[in-house]
């Protein structure tokens, strides 16, 4: 034992003690370490490696959020979605200015015909007026009195008749019977009545032609025979129209 305390050298030593160091680390390290052999709070980030750890090692909101990376590339278009119900109808708006009048259009086929003055006619009387080839509405009008001239009344009433022609269209011609008074007008030593006549007609006058207004005494009418029947004012007016319908 003495033999072998004094060969013994301080590198014997340190390689002995290697050597079991080396022996027994290799028994241990063959052992499964769990967490339940690991006391709390004893490892630190010293004791870890490096890039050694996952995401999924760490509880949410443990690891901070990292830097918002580059906009992606806009994605295709949707398609159209339904169209929706119709919405509720809006309020009237207010009404526009008004426009401004248009420019006068042209004339008309429209033209008047007027016959010239007649002056007063006992008995009978007539008025008329010539017109181009056309359509017209013919009127016309006149004035009977009816008297005595010795300051006395007719002792009964008179009668007349009148009519509206035109030879170019004679199924239009018109005629009216008319009554006038005995008593109601008074000149001098004029004494009697009077009446106003009037009468309306269409023509169509294809070549044109001459629309005539006559007055005269009724040949069956009553009249005092003393007394004179005297036409005044005969006047016709034709108005050339369009068209006849």
């Amino acid at each position: 034992m003495s033999k072998l305390r004094n060969r013994l050298t301080f590198a014997n030593v340190v390689s002995m003690v290697a050597l079991f160091v080396a022996l027994g680390g290799s028994s241990y390290a063959a052992v499964t370490i769990t967490g339940k052999q690991i006391k709390d709070s004893s490892i630190t980030t010293k004791d870890i490696k490096d890039g050694s750890l996952l995401t999924r090692d760490f509880k949410p909101g443990q690891l901070p959020r990292g830097v918002a990376g580059p906009q992606g590339p806009a994605g295709a278009a949707g398609r159209d979605g339904a169209i929706g119900p119709a919405g509720p109808a809006g309020v009237n708006g207010t009404n526009g200015v008004n426009g401004q009048d248009g420019a006068t259009g042209p004339r008309g086929p429209s033209d008047a015909y007027v016959s010239g003055n007649v002056a007063p006619q006992s008995d009978s009387n007539s008025a008329s007026v010539t017109v181009p080839a056309g359509d017209y509405v013919a009127a016309a009008s006149g004035q009977v009195l009816y008297f005595k001239d010795d300051s006395t009344f007719p002792v009964s009433e008179g009668e007349a008749t009148c009519s509206l022609t035109s030879a170019g269209d004679a199924p239009h011609n018109t005629g009216t019977f008319a009554t006038v008074p005995s008593h109601g007008f008074s000149s001098g030593t004029q004494r009697g009545g009077s009446t106003t006549v009037s009468q309306n007609s269409a023509f169509h006058l294809a070549p044109g032609g001459t629309i005539t207004y006559t007055c005269s005494n009724a040949s069956a009418g009553t009249q005092d025979g003393a007394a004179t029947m005297q036409y005044s004012n005969m006047r016709v007016t034709a108005i050339q129209v369009g068209a006849l319908h």
